[in-house]
């Protein structure tokens, strides 16, 4: 699978999934100063009936969780609001390229072709 550059500090790789509400995964690795790449995996894409205002879609864009005692618990959190939401953002571009890329690639056809084809096979 390759990488989404979205700049030399920040590379977000798409899983698409559509298993259900489940569209896919995204893996970010972030550059630190000390530590180079830092990766986080498993944010969720999700289809949602609740409009996201940030992004005018029916997505929910959640960061990686654990499930304890029956409900989630982000395990990943960003100090400031701002920070998060332009990181949804750049994941749901990223997605949105993926999702791009594995569309079938449509071929112009000529039909001229297919009747030479077709009158060549009877012969």
């Amino acid at each position: 699978m390759k990488n989404i550059d979205v700049n030399e500090n920040i590379h977000v790789n798409i899983f698409i999934k559509d298993k259900g509400n489940l569209l896919a995964n995204a893996t970010i690795a972030i550059m630190s100063v000390e530590y180079g790449f830092i990766t986080i995996k498993n944010f969720q894409i999700w289809r949602s009936k609740v409009l996201n205002e940030r992004l005018q879609v029916a997505i929910n864009i959640a960061p990686p969780s654990i499930q304890a005692y029956g409900k989630y618990y982000p395990i990943v959190f960003f100090e400031q609001n701002r920070m998060w939401f332009e990181m949804e953002e750049l994941i749901y571009r990223a997605y949105l390229e993926k999702k791009e890329q594995s569309k079938p690639r449509s071929e112009d056809i000529d039909i001229d072709e297919i009747d030479k084809a077709i009158s060549n096979s009877k012969q």
